[in-house]
C-alpha cells in the first residue's frame, strides 16, 4: 500500500459545504481527507492525537494542516441567531471547542506543532482562509491568528502557505467588491452542502451571490479550491 499524505482540517478540507481542494490535486490517490466541518484547533488536535496513536499512521507519508477558521467564526455564530446558538452547543459537545484569545490560540497551536514534530512525520501548514464577508472584525481576527501561525512555523522551521494573502490578492484582481455571510439558519447552510458538495452547483451559487472566492463568504468555490491545491503542490515540489 502506497503511503498517503493525510489532510487534517475543517470544512475547507472536508468540502462540506463548498469545494475541497483535494479535488484539484494532480495525484488525488496520494491524499486522504481528514477534514471535519465545524472543527476547531483543539478539536482537530484531539483527532490528530488519536490518529498518530493508531495503526493508520504507519501508512502515512506526511501531514497537511489547515485549521483555525472556526476558532474565529464559532464565537461569532453563537450570537448570530438562536438557531446557531443551538448548533454551536452541539459543536462544543462534540469537542470542537474554540480558542477565545490570541494567547490561548498561540499556546494551543504551538502544542499542536510540537505534537507533529514528535511524530517524526513531515508536515505542511496553510493559513486560515480569507472570509469574503463585510464582517470586517472577523478578517481582522483571522489576520492576527495567521500572524501567530506564521511565527510558529518560522520558529519550528515548518513550511507555511499564506493562502489568505493569495485569496485577498485574487479578490482585488477580480475587482469584486461583493460580500456575503452564512445564513442565520444553519439548515440553509446544510442545503448549501447538498447543492455544492453533491450536486456540483458551487460556482452557480457563488455567481448567484456575486462572489469571487466562496459560495457563502466562508466556504471555497472551485477557483479558491484550485488555487489552494496548486499552492500546496508547489510547496511540496520545493521541499522534495
Amino acid at each position: 500500500m502506497k503511503k498517503k499524505i493525510v489532510c487534517f482540517g475543517d470544512s475547507i478540507t472536508k468540502g462540506h459545504p463548498g469545494i475541497t481542494y483535494l479535488k484539484y490535486f494532480n495525484n488525488k490517490k496520494k491524499y486522504k481527507n481528514y477534514g471535519l466541518s465545524g472543527d476547531t484547533l483543539l478539536g482537530m488536535h484531539n483527532r490528530l492525537n488519536k490518529f498518530l496513536n493508531s495503526n493508520k499512521v504507519n501508512n502515512t507519508e506526511g501531514i497537511l494542516i489547515g485549521i483555525g477558521a472556526n476558532d474565529v467564526i464559532q464565537p461569532y455564530l453563537n450570537n448570530y441567531s438562536w438557531l446557531w446558538k443551538i448548533r454551536v452547543k452541539m459543536l462544543l459537545k462534540r469537542g470542537s471547542v474554540p480558542c477565545y484569545s490570541n494567547s490561548q490560540f498561540k499556546d494551543e497551536y504551538t502544542n499542536m506543532v510540537k505534537t507533529l514534530k514528535n511524530s517524526n512525520k513531515f508536515f505542511v501548514i496553510f493559513s486560515i482562509p480569507y472570509l469574503e464577508t463585510n464582517e470586517h472584525l472577523l478578517n481582522e481576527k483571522i489576520k492576527e491568528y495567521n500572524k501567530i501561525i506564521k511565527r510558529i512555523c518560522l520558529d519550528f522551521n515548518v513550511p507555511f502557505i499564506d493562502y489568505y494573502s493569495w485569496q485577498e490578492q485574487e479578490k482585488n484582481k477580480m475587482k469584486n467588491t461583493n460580500y456575503s455571510f452564512m445564513s442565520k439558519n444553519p439548515l440553509l447552510v446544510g442545503a448549501d452542502t447538498a447543492l455544492t458538495s453533491y450536486f456540483q452547483l458551487a460556482d452557480h451559487i457563488s455567481n448567484k451571490r456575486n462572489l469571487g472566492l466562496t459560495i457563502d463568504g466562508c466556504h471555497l468555490n472551485h477557483h479558491s479550491a484550485k488555487g489552494l491545491a496548486r499552492m500546496i503542490e508547489e510547496t511540496y515540489k520545493t521541499i522534495e
